[in-house]
């Protein structure tokens, strides 16, 4: 069965990547010489900007309970949602390799499943609920840097 045909496996891994990006948090900038107008700002010349993916995708005016895993969120995504989602950054330095990246998303997850229908965190190797509690550095990664699962 073909990937488009899974509306909501796209709108797990929609919201996986809203709320795990791995990449949070942008590259600081520097605001060029001659400053930069946004939104109808004037924003000094040497000023350090950066866009935080992090806080955009936890918005509660455009993604209400911003911390709760919902894909539901994402079956019918409005203006606001698509222009916030940046898991990929956006821009001119927007990640090249995002539609190559999403569909090896949707392969593996549907792969997974597939083999593994019953799939569910283990704590027969004594992983703990708090292992898989998100840190967020440069990258986010659970906490345990590992996931066991079973079947």
């Amino acid at each position: 069965k073909s990937l488009r045909d899974l509306p909501y496996l796209n709108q797990v891994i929609n919201e996986t990547l809203r709320l795990y990006t791995a990449v949070p948090f942008g590259l600081p900038r520097l605001v060029p010489p001659e400053g930069a107008q946004f939104n109808g700002y004037h924003v000094p010349r040497g000023i350090t900007v950066s866009t935080q993916a992090y806080s955009l995708h936890r918005d509660h005016a455009i993604f209400p309970d911003p911390d709760k895993f919902n894909p539901e969120r994402w079956k019918n995504p409005t203006k606001e949602m698509k222009e916030a989602s940046l898991p990929f950054g956006g821009g001119s330095r927007i990640c090249l390799g995002m539609h190559l990246a999403r569909m090896e998303l949707r392969l593996a997850t549907a792969l997974f499943f597939r083999a593994l229908p019953n799939a569910r965190p283990s704590t027969k190797e004594g992983m703990t609920a708090s292992e898989m509690e998100i840190q967020s550095f440069f990258l986010m990664a659970p906490q345990g840097h590992r996931c066991t699962i079973e079947t």
